[in-house]
């Protein structure tokens, strides 16, 4: 006894392609996730951040504020606002030592200010 035939071959074929489509689009979708852990094509993930960061050290959140600002620092290593606040904050933690390192990132020539 033959099975039953719930679709005509030129239909699996459809939508074995379109499977195989929605499977490329997705990977390519992620791609840049995988390579860099993050999309960063705008300010909004910095200033987010930024933000965030600000918000935890005004409730005294030591640990979400440090992991914020260096977060921020990532797609922008430039940013002297960012390793600024980064270094207050460590001061603020009697992290003198690191608070100095950033203090000298900050003053270090950058090729862009912000």
């Amino acid at each position: 006894m033959c099975p039953p035939v719930l679709f005509s071959q030129s239909e699996r074929r459809t939508r074995l392609v379109l499977a195989l489509l929605l499977v490329g689009l997705t990977a390519v979708a992620y791609i840049p996730a995988m390579n860099g852990g993050f999309v960063w094509d705008d300010d909004d993930y910095v200033q987010d951040n930024l933000t965030l960061a600000d918000a935890h050290q005004a409730r005294g959140e030591s640990a979400a504020t440090m992991r914020h600002y260096r977060r921020a620092l990532k797609p922008e290593p430039d940013r002297v606002e960012t390793y600024l606040k980064l270094g207050n904050a460590l001061l603020g933690q009697n992290a003198v030592a690191e608070a100095i390192d950033h203090y000298r990132r900050a003053l270090q020539p950058k090729p862009t200010y912000r």
